[in-house]
């Protein structure tokens, strides 16, 4: 469907090819499993060469929904950027913690209904000041990368997550996640191991990379299904 590069924060920046296939299944989930619909409106202010530029863009308006192109200085200036929100009356907000924290500091969002945070621990401190930022918003832990088109896990934030951070959450619809030791079997509770990730929203793998994606994307050693592959994290 298209190249997106990764970030490039654990090595040189690698270009990524998702299918339209993954793309199309990111988008359904904004709508099945986050309630995204023709009464949303979200904001689109990341990069479009970000992955989560897919979800703020396609997510709500292939669900019907309004989207406001935020200006770039707008983007970048959490004290513009909240009172954005606050004036378009936005409900759908996605943000890394980092910025989530300093937009909370600029005052309360009543309108938001989803504030989505993502590529960064969320700790529960920060969780709770979203929390009294947007009253009325469910607060979502999510976690992916570039190589899976997106997201794999999810967590609403709730009362009892009063942890230093708060969990990655449970596989979204559609996708599996695993732990496996070295020769790729799955480990006991408590037993250290590397995540794996399998579902309809792996890419195709590098852009030109072969063996980089040879190693990275491999056959399923639980698949049920001939074909099915697993994206190897590099997350223990």
């Amino acid at each position: 469907a298209y190249v997106m590069y990764t970030s490039g924060s654990t090595g040189t920046p690698k270009g990524v090819v998702p299918s339209h296939a993954a793309l199309a299944h990111r988008i359904r989930l904004a709508e099945s499993d986050f309630g995204i619909g023709p009464d949303s409106i979200g904001i689109s202010k990341s990069a479009i060469g970000f992955v989560d530029a897919s979800t703020e863009l396609f997510g709500v308006l292939c669900a019907g929904g309004t989207v406001v192109i935020a200006e770039d200085t707008t983007a970048r200036d959490p004290s513009a950027l909240a009172e954005t929100v606050r004036a378009q009356q936005i409900t759908e907000l996605v943000t890394v913690p980092t910025m989530a924290r300093l937009i909370a500091d600029a005052g309360v969002l009543p309108s938001l209904r989803r504030w989505v945070c993502s590529g960064e621990v969320l700790t529960a401190e920060t969780a709770r000041r979203l929390t009294a930022c947007a009253p009325v918003a469910t607060i979502v832990n999510l976690y992916g990368s570039t190589e899976i088109t997106g997201d794999v896990t999810g967590h609403a934030v709730g009362a009892t997550d009063a942890d230093a951070s708060v969990p990655i959450g449970r596989p979204l619809p559609g996708s599996s996640v695993y732990v496996l030791d070295r020769r790729l079997r799955p480990t006991a509770p408590g037993v250290r191991g590397e995540l794996y990730v399998g579902g309809a929203h792996l890419a195709d793998g590098y852009l030109g990379r072969g063996p980089e994606t040879a190693l990275r994307f491999i056959a399923h050693p639980l698949a049920s299904t001939p074909g099915e592959r697993l994206y190897r994290t590099g997350e223990i």
